[in-house]
């Protein structure tokens, strides 16, 4: 296998586990929230992140695809920024119940449309 098809699928493993691991921190947010000050789940997902986020790296340089030249790539970025900041606010027991599902709508809306960005590689899907 190639170094861009490992890539990829590296990549596509992680987006995968990272999104059901937020999900299920999402369900003991709201559920069982002593189980997110265990220490394997508040390390877990930062190894996964990391694997996933070098993987990005690494397939931008391979495809020379950069987001100041690809403003779908930049799109993806901005709504990762706001995937992760989102999350955050969902996962803090600090916050009302209210406060964090409305994040947790703010974040798997984010997740939607990086998802939509890496499908279509544009904005076109936004089109009426």
């Amino acid at each position: 296998m190639n170094s861009y098809l490992l890539l990829k699928t590296l990549h596509i493993l992680t987006v995968s586990l990272s999104l059901t691991g937020f999900l299920l921190r999402a369900w003991w947010r709201f559920n069982d929230p002593h189980k997110l000050t265990l220490k394997s789940i508040r390390i877990l997902p930062h190894i996964n992140d990391t694997i996933l986020l070098l993987s990005a790296i690494s397939l931008t340089l391979i495809l020379e695809q950069y987001p100041s030249t690809q403003n779908w790539l930049g799109g993806k970025i901005l709504f990762l920024l706001l995937y992760i900041i989102a999350g955050a606010v969902t996962l803090k027991t600090r916050f009302s119940n209210k406060t964090s599902f409305i994040a947790l709508s703010v974040a798997l809306t984010s997740f939607t449309m990086i998802l939509l960005l890496a499908k279509h590689h544009s904005w076109s899907f936004l089109a009426i």
